[in-house]
């Protein structure tokens, strides 16, 4: 079944360019209004020549460490700006969050007014259930914190270093399982407000961890596939992105077309991962709901019992 959401996502995901490129373009917004301040920086403090050249050849912490030293005052700025920047992509993404999944959902291509009108209807909701997820971060919060508290204790103030390294790695293999947890959480509850047109928030995050509590190997499984998928694009990118590190023109733009590449791919991969969780809360209810016809009706269910579970799932 996991292998089947994988497809589908995948499938899903065929002749939605516009789609794609509506998140390509967002992502694209964002990062310019980082790197256009950021290269005015660079270059008014090394000249555009030598910014060029020396980072071009990779990052040189020396170079940024001057950078941050003389250009206190500016690269203060720029930090002020990193901040209100991220919040406005964190946010802009749960307004097109709704949109996706409505268009994928549907699965009737790219529409502007579907998509657009889907998003802002959701964005309110959606807004709510990821304020909703925040006690649970909180109490991920202070789980590490008591382990570490634990640990100090265990020591008595002064752990030995592989004390240290296992207490670190612990807190964040547990950091980690968590927060894929919680994104799960959040994720099959948005997909059950797009589905269902649920309007209490509270309710989908329940619904959201029943969902992934009960097909935990399944819900898990799919994402695990996709981060591997995504690691391999990473060992792929890696190493051609530093043989591409050189201060030439070609080097330079064939980088650049790179990355570009490999933040598309990216994108697609997030958007294949609606797809293959749609597809796996589509399947899943499907079979609940079959399961709790036999459990009313003993015998054979009927033939247009059989006719309405085949039929796509709607709000």
């Amino acid at each position: 079944m996991v292998f089947r959401a994988l497809r589908d996502g995948f499938n899903g995901l065929r002749g939605q360019w516009r789609l794609l490129l509506v998140y390509f373009a967002a992502n694209f917004c964002f990062a310019l209004l980082m790197a256009w301040p950021m290269n005015s920086l660079l270059g008014s403090f090394a000249g555009y020549r030598v910014e060029g050249a020396r980072l071009a050849e990779g990052i040189d912490f020396e170079f940024l460490t001057e950078l941050m030293e003389y250009e206190s005052q500016a690269w203060t700025a720029l930090m002020s700006l990193a901040a209100p920047v991220t919040v406005g992509y964190l946010l802009f993404s749960l307004f097109l969050c709704g949109g996706a999944l409505t268009v994928l959902w549907e699965g009737r291509g790219y529409s502007a007014s579907l998509f657009w009108s889907a998003a802002a209807r959701h964005f309110g909701a959606f807004l709510r259930l990821a304020l909703w997820a925040l006690p649970l971060l909180a109490v991920l919060l202070i789980g590490l914190a008591l382990i570490n508290l634990l640990v100090e204790l265990a020591a008595g103030g002064d752990p030995y270093e592989s004390t240290t390294f296992w207490s670190v790695a612990l807190q964040a293999g547990l950091a980690g399982i968590a927060l894929l947890l919680i994104s799960l959480f959040v994720d099959y509850g948005r997909i059950h407000i797009v589905t269902t047109g649920e309007s209490k928030s509270i309710r989908a995050l329940l619904e959201g961890i029943r969902f992934t509590l009960g097909n935990l190997s399944r819900t898990v499984g799919l994402v695990i596939l996709l981060l591997l998928l995504s690691g391999l694009a990473a060992l792929l990118y890696l190493p051609i992105s530093n043989w591409l590190n050189a201060p030439h023109s070609l080097a330079v733009w064939s980088l650049i077309l790179l990355q570009q590449l490999y933040v598309l791919w990216r994108l697609a991969l997030r958007l294949t991962r609606y797809g293959g969780e749609l597809s796996l809360f589509r399947t899943i209810s499907r079979q609940d709901a079959k399961n709790a016809e036999k459990k009313e009706e003993p015998g054979a269910v009927d033939q247009e019992s059989r006719l309405e579970a085949d039929q796509p799932l709607r709000p």
